[in-house]
Order: C-alpha cells, then structure tokens, then sequence
C-alpha cells in the first residue's frame, strides 16, 4: 500500500461513530494518522479505549449539543498535542456528516489548524433531509482547506458553490472496507433492513409497520433488522416486529456479509446505498432525498412515505452491474497521495 511519512506530520482523525470508525479505519496503517475517539457510540467502539478519547459532557438537556461543546472544549487539544512529538496536529481529518465532524472541524479552525474533509461535496440541498447532517457536511466543507469527494458530482457540488479550497476526487474508502473481504454477492432470500434516521423518528412506528407488513405478504423471504442501539428504537421494534427478524448490530464483516448475500435492501442510512450498489443490490431508501443521487434510479430508489415502501417494493430477481461511481476499493492510496501531494502547503498553514 502507498503511504509515505509526510514530513513527520501528525493528522488528528476524529471518530466518534461506528460508520466513521469503519471508514477511516484503513487510514491507520499509515502512522501519520492519529485516532481521537468520542464517547458518542461507545457500545459499538468498546476496544478503542486505549486511543486518545474526548468523554462526552452534559452541559445542558440537549444531546447534539453537549457533544459539539465537548468536543470544542475537550483538553485533548493540549494533552495529546503535548504527548506527540510534533506538538499540535499539522491537520484534522474528519469524515462525513457526523456531530463530531463538524465540532472537530469547527475545533480546529478556531485553532487555525487546516481542516481536510474525507467525503465531502454531497448534497441534498434540503437542509430538513438529512437533518443534521446536511447542514452539518455543508459547513464542514465551508471550513475545510482540502475537500476530498467520493464522486466527480460531489466534486461538481463544490465547484457550483464556488468552494475555494482544493478539491480531491478520491472514491469512498467505505467500498476499500467492503472490498477488502472479496464477496461474491447473489440475489439471496433475505432482505436486510435498517432504520434509524432522526428525521425519521417522528413517524417510525410507521415505517416499522410498513416493513412488517411486507414481511407478512412476502412470505418467500425473511427481513431481518439489525437494530439500531437507540433505546427508543429497540423497545418499538421489539413492540411492532413479529414476522421480521430482528438481531443485535452485526459486526462489519457479517453485515457486509448480509449485504452480499441478501436480496435486497430497505435503509434510511447514507453509506449503505454505496455498500449495496458496488455489490449489485437495489437499496428502497425511506427519505426524501438522498445526497448519493449519482445512484438514482439504477440503484436506489427514494420512499418518501411509509405508503409508497408498502406500494413500490418488489423483489429482486437480478443482481444490478456493480457500481463503481463511488469507487473499486483504492480510495485510501488515492487519500494518502492526495494529501501527501499537499504536505507542504499544509505544513505552512
């Protein structure tokens, strides 16, 4: 693999959820690169303790906001700068949409650290859906000196908006992550759901109800939901689901596992369209609108209501042509050039 120690760098990656976690994991054979977790998900991060880690504060009765406060004022920026050799971070690196990522980027821009955004360029352009990541990816990539974009329509999304830091096309290392385990995806019998957006919360009784009437009429296959840990979330799946099956968050590997084998997919998540579509399955996305839009209708198709997932869903027959418009698996060299070619200007910052 490519990676060269650039100009003995430091780059502080802040993580704080398992899709960040999953993502960004494969930038950590390069030793440039500095984990710092947030005790955000911490039941899916258990063996991650030993890395620099910012514990969450409750400041006030609301939870987005305690984590982009602890986050701001967290001592880490002094303990850890103090116990690296080079002092400070010569960059953040944050991914996605996440609470963490923008109170990270926000962190190091107060601290005039540059700020280098893994995915960015998606947009839905409503900042209702997804909320709050829409607004959140919107102002990370306001801050960030180097936009590295999964898509050349992401890239397109930041030239339309007159984005004036560099811009990376580099493909997602979510699909390096699934690549990594050389699947042979089939049209299967199981379809896999997954269920847990915020904006969706208000009416999840009814999307859960919507999925557990499609299991009752399609008796040829089984729906199995990994469910989400949100408290809220297991106490109604455990109340509405009878015929769905319902299990414990999967692991990486045996979820991806799931994904090849599966039939098809019902999600409101982001990531598993790219998942899916490089693995040759229709993903029914219960939103409004999805920031991979690159993929509609090939791969996913939008469930604006709970109505439409009961009227629209069929089976799939075919395995799609894999995808590759979020690239083939070589996002991570393609990162590790992309900011080593910018070492120096980064370095001056």
């Amino acid at each position: 693999m490519y990676f060269v120690c650039i100009y003995k760098m430091s780059i502080w990656v802040f993580l704080g959820t398992r899709p960040e976690w999953i993502k960004c994991a494969p930038l950590f054979v390069n030793p440039v690169y500095i984990p710092i977790f947030v005790s955000q998900q911490k039941e899916l991060l258990p063996e991650h303790s030993a890395h620099p880690t910012i514990h969450v504060r409750d400041f006030c009765d609301d939870r987005l906001s305690n984590l982009v406060a602890s986050i701001l004022v967290a001592d880490v920026w002094t303990t850890v700068a103090t116990a690296t050799a080079g002092g400070k971070p010569q960059a953040v690196l944050v991914q996605g949409d996440t609470a963490v990522a923008y109170a990270a980027a926000v962190a190091a821009f107060h601290r005039r650290i540059p700020v280098i955004h893994l995915e960015a360029g998606l947009r839905t352009r409503n900042l209702a859906h997804p909320w709050p990541e829409e607004g959140y990816r919107k102002m990370i990539d306001g801050l960030a000196a180097i936009a590295l974009c999964p898509s050349e329509g992401a890239a397109a999304n930041l030239r339309a908006e007159s984005y004036g830091g560099i811009v990376e096309i580099v493909g997602n290392t979510s699909i390096d992550a699934i690549a990594k385990y050389q699947l042979t995806p089939r049209v299967g019998t199981q379809v896999l759901v997954t269920l847990h957006r915020r904006e969706n919360w208000s009416a999840m009784r009814e999307w859960f109800s919507a999925v557990e009437a499609l299991a009752q009429r399609h008796t040829e296959l089984q729906f199995v939901i990994p469910v989400h840990p949100n408290p809220m979330l297991r106490d109604l799946a455990a109340t509405i689901f009878k015929t769905v099956r319902v299990v414990d968050p999967l692991p990486h590997a045996d979820l991806c596992a799931l994904l090849a084998d599966c039939n098809c997919v019902i999600s409101d998540s982001g990531g598993i369209q790219e998942e899916a579509a490089f693995l040759g399955k229709r993903v029914f996305c219960c939103r409004i609108a999805t920031e991979r839009d690159e993929l509609c209708p090939a791969y996913v198709t939008l469930m604006e209501s709970p109505a439409d997932l009961n009227g629209i869903f069929t089976p799939q027959h075919l395995l799609l042509p894999r995808s590759t418009v979020y690239g083939c698996g070589d996002a991570t060299s393609r990162v590790f050039a992309a900011i080593d070619a910018q070492a120096m200007n980064i370095g001056h910052q």
